[in-house]
Order: C-alpha cells, then sequence, then structure tokens
C-alpha cells in the first residue's frame, strides 16, 4: 500500500465534489485567470486547482518536516522555532546585514574618494600653473627692475617723483593686463584679429607718456615692447608709437583645452590602443550577451513547447471525447498569467507555437465553433494507449553508475531501505508516487516476490520502503536497484533494515503475503509485461 497523508486525501474528495462554476470560482478567488470549463478542459482546471491546494497545505504544514534517519521534529512546541534556531538566524541575518555594508562601502565609497582625491590634486596643479604664468610685470620681483626715480636717482634725468611715478606704473600694469590677455583670447580663437593687443601710446596722459616708454625699454622683463607704427600688423594705422606684449595670458579654459590637446597627441598610440580595446571588448560583450539572450529565449521557447504538449496530452488521456481538442488561445491563458503577457512573453508564445505548427507531427492545427466563436485548436493526434506507455517510458530509468550483479553476500534481512527515488521539490503529478511504485516494479518485474512498497512521502531525500517474501528476492531487488540512477540526480542507493523495524513503521505490512504487480501497463519496463487489467481502479493491486 502506499502511504497517502490525509491532506491530499481531503484535497482530492474536495476536488471530486466540485462542479464547473465552483472550479471557475475557487481558481479566480486564487487570482487564476479561467477560461471556459466544460467536459474538455474540466479535468485540466481541476488538476491545476488541486495543485494550489497542495501548495497551501505545504506552506501551512512546512514547520512539520521530518527527519528521515531519526523521524523526530525539527520544530518545537506548537511550531514555533527552538531557541538556538532562533539565534542562529539572528546571528546569520546579523552577518549578512554587516557584510552588505561593508560591500556597499567598497563598491561605493572607495572609489568616490579616489576620484576626489584625483580631482583635487589636478585643481591644485592648474591653479599653481596659472599663478605662475598670469603675473604681472609690476609684481615680479624687484631686484631686475629698474624705476625713473628722482629721489633714488638724485635728481637725474630721466627721472620722476612720487604720484607721477606711481601712475606711470599704473598705467603698465594696465597696458600689459589689456595686450595680454587681448594675445590671449586671438590666440585661443576667440578674436578674429590681433588689433586689440596693440596699445597706441597717444591714448595715455600726457604726463605719463615719456615714463612709460623709459620704464618699458629699461625692463625688459616685464614681456613689453614699444614698436612705430610701421612694425604693427595694422592696416594703416596712424603714425606713432604702439606698446604690445610678448606674452598671451589665455582664458582657463583655454589653458585646459591646449593641456588636454597636448596629453593627448602625446598620448595617442595609448589611447588608439584603449580605444581599440574598448571597443573589441564593448563587441564580443554585446555579441556574447545577444547569443546568450538568444539561447534563454529558445530554452523558454522550447520548455513552453513542453508545457504545451503536456496540457495537450493531459487533456487527450482524461476527456471523455472520442476527439477531444482545445483552443489555441485557451491554451496560452492556462500557461500566461495576466502578468506575464508583455510584448517579450508573447513573442515567446508565438514561437513555441509557430514551432508547435512546424515541427510537431502530433498536433494538428484547426478550426472549430465553441460557444458561437470560431476558434483556431490543437488536436492531439497520439493514440491514448501509446500515450500512456509514452509517459511510463519518462519515468524510466537513466542507467547503472556501477555493476552490482557480481556482488556476493549473505543478505541480513528480507526488507530493504531505497534513497533517491524522487524529488519533493519538482514532483507535480499527482499519482508521481504510484509512479514511483510502478518503476521499482517494472525493473524487478521478473522477481514474483515484492509483497509491499511504502513511500515515505515526507521525506526530503525520496525514501522508498519495501518487502519482499524472502531474503533471496531481497538481495535480487538489491542488485537491481543500488547503483542506478533514476529521475534524480543523485544515485540511487539501497540498504537492508531489519524485518521487525519494517514492521514498526508499517504494522499493516505483516498480514500482507500476496506479491505486487504494476498499475499500470508493464510495456515500458519489460519485454513480456504483466496484462493491465482496466476495470481495476485501486492503487495497490496484487499479482495473479
Amino acid at each position: 500500500m502506499v502511504i497517502m497523508s490525509a491532506g491530499d486525501e481531503t484535497i482530492r474528495r474536495r476536488l471530486t465534489a466540485l462542479n464547473d462554476s465552483d472550479i471557475r470560482n475557487e481558481l479566480r478567488s486564487r487570482g487564476v485567470h479561467t477560461g471556459p470549463v466544460d467536459s474538455s478542459t474540466r479535468e485540466l482546471w481541476r488538476r491545476r486547482l488541486g495543485k494550489l491546494l497542495e501548495r497551501r497545505l505545504s506552506d501551512f504544514s512546512s514547520d512539520e518536516e521530518p527527519d528521515t534517519t531519526s523521524h523526530q521534529t525539527r520544530r518545537t512546541g506548537n511550531g514555533n522555532c527552538s531557541n538556538g534556531n532562533v539565534a542562529a538566524q539572528i546571528s546569520t541575518n546579523r552577518r549578512r546585514f554587516f557584510s552588505q555594508k561593508s560591500i556597499s562601502f567598497a563598491t561605493v565609497c572607495i572609489p568616490r574618494v579616489l576620484l576626489g582625491g584625483v580631482c583635487i590634486f589636478f585643481v591644485i596643479l592648474t591653479a599653481s600653473y596659472l599663478a605662475t604664468t598670469s603675473r604681472s610685470p609690476t609684481s615680479s620681483s624687484e631686484d631686475g627692475n629698474v624705476y625713473f626715480d628722482c629721489i633714488s636717482r638724485g635728481k637725474k634725468e630721466p627721472c620722476w617723483e612720487g604720484n607721477t611715478l606711481t601712475s606711470c606704473l599704473e598705467h603698465i600694469q594696465g597696458i600689459w593686463s589689456n595686450s595680454s590677455e587681448a594675445k590671449g583670447r586671438f590666440e585661443c580663437g576667440r578674436l578674429a584679429t590681433n588689433d586689440t593687443c596693440y596699445i597706441p601710446l597717444h591714448a595715455l596722459d600726457v604726463s605719463v607718456r615719456e615714463c612709460v616708454v623709459e620704464h618699458i625699454n629699461a625692463n625688459v622683463q616685464w614681456n613689453l615692447s614699444v614698436l612705430d607704427s610701421s612694425q604693427t600688423p595694422l592696416k594703416e594705422p596712424p603714425s606713432g608709437l604702439y606698446i604690445v606684449s610678448t606674452v598671451a595670458v589665455k582664458p582657463r579654459s583655454c589653458l585646459y583645452r591646449e593641456a588636454l590637446n597636448s596629453w593627448a597627441y602625446s598620448n595617442r598610440c595609448y589611447l588608439a590602443a584603449i580605444l581599440i580595446s574598448s571597443a573589441l571588448y564593448a563587441a564580443v560583450k554585446y555579441y556574447l550577451r545577444r547569443r546568450a539572450s538568444k539561447k534563454e529565449f529558445e530554452r523558454r521557447s522550447l520548455q513552453l513547447v513542453e508545457e504545451i504538449l503536456d496540457v495537450l496530452k493531459t487533456n487527450h488521456l482524461h476527456s471523455t471525447q472520442s476527439a477531444p481538442y482545445m483552443a489555441i488561445n485557451h491554451v496560452r491563458d492556462m500557461l500566461l498569467p495576466p502578468t506575464k503577457r508583455g510584448h517579450s512573453d508573447l513573442a515567446l508564445w508565438q514561437t513555441a507555437v509557430r514551432f508547435i505548427s512546424e515541427h510537431e507531427s502530433r498536433v494538428r492545427v484547426e478550426e472549430q465553433r465553441i460557444e458561437g466563436e470560431d476558434f483556431l485548436v490543437w488536436r492531439w493526434l497520439q493514440p491514448k494507449a501509446l500515450a500512456v506507455t509514452n509517459a511510463l517510458q519518462s519515468r524510466g530509468w537513466k542507467g547503472q553508475a556501477f555493476d552490482t550483479s557480481r556482488e556476493k553476500f549473505d543478505p541480513p534481512s528480507n526488507c530493504l531501505k531505497i534513497r533517491n527515488m524522487f524529488d519533493l521539490d519538482s514532483e507535480t503529478d499527482p499519482d508521481w508516487q504510484t509512479a514511483v511504485r510502478d518503476a521499482i516494479l517494472g525493473k524487478c518485474i521478473d522477481i514474483v516476490a515484492i509483497l509491499d512498497i511504502q513511500l515515505d512521502s515526507s521525506s526530503r531525500d525520496g525514501v522508498v520502503y519495501l518487502k519482499c517474501s524472502d531474503k533471496h528476492a531481497a538481495h535480487q531487488t538489491y542488485k537491481r536497484l543500488h547503483g542506478w540512477w533514476y529521475l534524480t540526480k543523485d544515485i540511487v542507493s539501497v540498504r537492508f533494515i531489519t524485518e521487525e523495524r519494517y514492521h514498526q513503521r508499517f504494522p499493516l505490512a505483516v498480514h500482507v503475503k500476496t506479491p505486487l504487480k504494476p498499475f499500470h501497463n508493464g510495456a515500458s519496463y519489460t519485454t513480456n509485461p504483466v496484462p493491465f487489467d482496466p476495470s481495476t481502479d485501486s492503487i495497490y493491486t496484487q499479482r495473479p
């Protein structure tokens, strides 16, 4: 007898008692958009409602996960966590919180600090450069300057006294500023001509003209020159003298641009290499991303095709109609909820529909009238008997990891404990327990001595218990199952347990004397199957 929990039996009875409108209302109350519920779709919607109820039941009973070896609960009291588990959880959350903070600081703050330091360094460097290149002539060192002061020269000509000398030097400083800045703007391209670089001497006061000329000629370090009108590039200049700066004071933006251009020119080879490498990296990354996206799209489309085929196959097996069909839009509404009907999901659906139309010979596209409206429908063409056989073969054995046929030892008992026969997280078929039981019986079809099979449906290790009529049969079963791959990714392992332990766990097995046979057709396991009796509706059947 296969173990079935009370919750599963309650759900099954409840689903059987629901009519079409009740099924529709139950699904809509749980946020599932439903289409029409009739004789062709009733079983599909009932199975989906059953999955939702089982998921809710598992959520309520998740605090009672048993240990598969000791069968003691991991929770204490009325479902609350023990103090040790609470402390461990709090410690784990605290470590995760601080690790996230440290990662955030390392990935965000440190780069910003480094970038800020680099910016400050270049600002200081630029300011110091500008301070050294924009000094006016009167702010230069006093050691090399020559001033014609009557007090210091003892009235020796030429000389000028206090106020006149001060006004003269102020005029020189203004001339230098205007001429050098105009020359800088001209060299930076902000002025069309350099006419403003030349300051005419007649524009100055008469009292300071001679003083300005004498001081400029005597102080070459001031970077000012006195030119005749014929020496200037001016067009038809008035006759007389002109003063021009020999240096250019450029705006800061111009200095930054020239410095950047100079640096780029001197490092043009490195920059070209960096740009080419970046372009190649971006192109390769884009190509890999597109290829991964394309592969992911193909994987999802093929997965959707399998889901569609599974829906059609299930409808074909459980429908009471002779030639059942399903509307394409109805299948779409079953598999794609309203929240997943965006542009990308609809493109995925169209790709799956096109794949089935072009490459799937078991499905035919037709046009049918459903409730007064024409629909494109899918019809499954495979016979039901072949569909059942393929469904059982899909749960077949995958291969043998190591050979156990030559192992010779005395079996200690006639009872076995088998691990890794199922995975609770991936079992969605309501009849998966029967399928696991049939897989074991089909693998051991010629051993007519298996009396009892029990599944621990709450085990995370996929544990199945098995009882044989004698030790020899248990030894043969061990060699048939141990070391094989089944549906799970782990290898099936078998070990012996005592008959007393088996009867302690399953008291009803004491009175079982008749060997078992598979519930479904055994053709998927052996070339000499046990005939399947359609009139038998019991999950627990016996060999004749």
